[in-house]
């Protein structure tokens, strides 16, 4: 894909997060639970390695992407401490537990290692919502790499994102995460 489809992708993915903050706030919990709403993740609770503790650690894929659309090693994502080397992975959580169905990751450099998405469960088991073969076709460009599945009948909390980093080579950056119950891109 070329650039101007990842900017259009972009511009929608902001202007679904502006639709769904304007959303009538309810105040019967109830009504809030079954709001619809693209949640970015705001807390690491695990990862397998990151590049440094500041401007390539975990904490740089929670929030709203900073560097997408641009591609490259930039700072402001998360990198794995080294390149190539272990499979790896990122446990984050997002602020209002929900029942999903999708999950976009902002990949900005390397793209295409993510092989298996997980959704933490009521019983804290992790249940594999996703799985496929690392992707080496990929151009290297940055993109939104969002994945589908039935949704959950429970609310989610927390996922994690494993990356056969091995298998793409250089570092495999992430910007931002974000989970929804439809479509974001």
């Amino acid at each position: 894909m070329n650039r101007k489809i990842f900017i259009r992708s972009f511009i929608g993915l902001l202007a679904l997060i502006v639709i769904s903050n304007c959303s009538d706030k309810s105040t019967n919990p109830a009504d809030t639970a079954n709001l619809s709403l693209i949640q970015f993740a705001d807390s690491v609770y695990s990862f397998s390695s990151e590049y440094n503790n500041n401007s390539w650690s975990a904490k740089q894929a929670l929030d709203t992407p900073n560097v997408y659309p641009r591609y490259g090693d930039i700072t402001g994502t998360w990198a794995s401490k080294s390149q190539d080397n272990i499979r790896e992975f990122l446990v984050l959580g997002f602020p209002k537990p929900a029942p999903i169905s999708h999950i976009a990751i902002v990949e900005t450099f390397h793209p295409g290692a993510v092989d298996t998405l997980y959704v933490r469960n009521p019983s804290g088991q992790w249940d594999i919502v996703w799985s496929g073969a690392a992707d080496t076709t990929l151009a290297m460009v940055s993109r939104i790499f969002e994945v589908s599945f039935a949704k959950t009948n429970y609310n989610v909390s927390q996922i994690r994102i494993a990356f056969n980093s091995p298998k793409i080579k250089g570092w495999n950056e992430i910007d931002a995460v974000a989970i929804s119950d439809h479509s974001m891109i």
